[in-house]
């Protein structure tokens, strides 16, 4: 039974598959090679924080570059019989572009979106608070799908 188990994996690497995240894998591919545009709101940073968690930060000449433009919406979500909002969502959305350094050539463009919410049902420091934090969350997200999509691209281009 336990052999069985292991077929697939066994199957998997006779047919060259190679785990993205793994040592030789594209992700690391992308590690400290993305430099990534200076943010100018508490959202951009929050967004490049994110980001060059994921990817790493570029120790030396890199070899793409991704700039961004960040747009959010926040919108009401419960509200009690006396008319008082207690829960915002915040939506969002990043368009980006990865350009090569050398030449300026597009090398993945698009864009990724998403959301989250948050409570309002403490006085007005709570509320910013929770409205920051839900700021932090949603460029998480935001930057897990770039990451994502960069590493999508760097296999597409390691296939025959």
């Amino acid at each position: 039974m336990g052999g069985l188990l292991l077929l697939p994996l066994a199957v998997m690497s006779a047919c060259g598959f190679q785990p993205v995240y793994g040592p030789q894998g594209a992700a690391q591919g992308l590690r400290g090679k993305v430099q990534i545009a200076a943010p100018d709101t508490r959202l951009g940073y929050d967004l490049v924080a994110a980001l060059e968690d994921r990817l790493g930060r570029t120790q030396s000449v890199p070899d793409m570059v991704l700039s961004y433009d960040i747009t959010t919406k926040e919108s009401s979500g419960g509200i009690t019989s006396d008319q008082a909002i207690t829960r915002y969502t915040l939506s969002g959305s990043v368009s980006y572009e990865v350009r090569d350094v050398p030449g300026g050539v597009v090398r993945a463009q698009g864009v990724v979106s998403g959301f989250t919410g948050y409570n309002s049902g403490g006085g007005r420091l709570s509320t910013l608070s929770a409205e920051r934090d839900a700021g932090t969350r949603l460029m998480v997200q935001l930057a897990q799908q770039i990451e994502d999509r960069l590493v999508l691209m760097r296999v597409s281009e390691a296939l025959p």
